[in-house]
């Protein structure tokens, strides 16, 4: 299944409560933030790094805010679980 979070700040929390079922997760979407937009929000390293160490690699990568001065604010991160996916079934989501 593909997992898709928006849980304003809270991603990696909610994965750790889920962590049991993540080996059967073939994709996983998170937002990822380079200005931290909430308070003790993980930065994009430390999302990255947390599904890197959990066999999830960057996939692809789409900006979804700017601030005033075009410094980016966040981002879509996609990740692929590598022993799940397929590049077809990737392709499906």
């Amino acid at each position: 299944c593909h997992l898709k979070l928006d849980t304003q700040g809270y991603d990696i929390k909610a994965l750790r409560g889920g962590e049991k079922v993540l080996p059967e997760i073939v994709s996983l979407q998170t937002e990822a933030s380079v200005i931290p937009l909430y308070e003790g929000c993980p930065s994009y390293q430390d999302s990255i790094a947390y599904l890197k160490e959990r066999g999830f690699e960057l996939a692809g990568l789409s900006p979804i805010t700017y601030d005033e001065r075009h410094r980016l604010i966040e981002f879509d991160c996609l990740t692929v679980n590598t022993s799940q996916a397929t590049a077809a079934e990737v392709a499906k989501r």
